[in-house]
């Protein structure tokens, strides 16, 4: 279906990252997946760190404002590092449709309590779009929008349009 909206997610950075067993930072090659709705976009692997750096954006479409999850995978190989997911609705809602900061990896279900808890630093923007009536009954009869409705969005903009809301204080 059509998109009701876009996601801009940067993938900023990573730290704190553990695997089972005491692996040492310096075997780790992280790297990071980033699903909504069908759509997955994976960054560039980071090599023999605990602590990548990725400073990655990637603009995916929401198909359902209330429904569609954002969920972001940290990945060494085949293997999980930990997974942070989190609503759109709760995007829009709670945070005004910006959130950035650090949040708290969840270690991955299959490992045991000797993996420390990981966190990643995110920023995510949500931008509606119109839906095509609306944008059709806010145009003027010459053709001109009378009203700021969205009907195409352009990605780029995405990305500079929301004030900031700091998710977590702590660095």
């Amino acid at each position: 279906g059509r998109p009701v909206g876009f996601l801009a997610v940067r993938v900023v950075e990573a730290s704190d990252l553990d695997w089972p067993g005491g692996v040492p930072a310096r075997r780790l090659n992280p790297y990071v997946v980033v699903r909504c709705a069908d759509r997955q976009e994976v960054t560039s692997v980071k090599t023999r760190t605990a602590k990548p750096r990725w400073d990655q954006t990637f603009v995916m479409e929401v198909l359902d404002e209330k429904e569609d999850l954002i969920q972001v995978l940290v990945m060494c190989g085949q293997g999980e590092l930990g997974t942070w997911t989190f609503g759109v609705r709760e995007v829009v809602v709670d945070f005004e449709g910006h959130m950035q900061g650090w949040v708290q990896l969840c270690p991955p279900s299959w490992c045991f309590s000797d993996v420390s808890e990981g966190r990643i630093r995110l920023s995510i923007k949500y931008q509606a779009v119109a839906p095509p009536q609306e944008a059709e009954e806010a145009r003027l009869p010459d053709g001109l929008a009378s009203s700021p409705l969205v009907d195409e969005v352009d990605p780029a903009a995405l990305l500079f349009r929301a004030p900031s809301v700091p998710l977590r204080t702590d660095s």
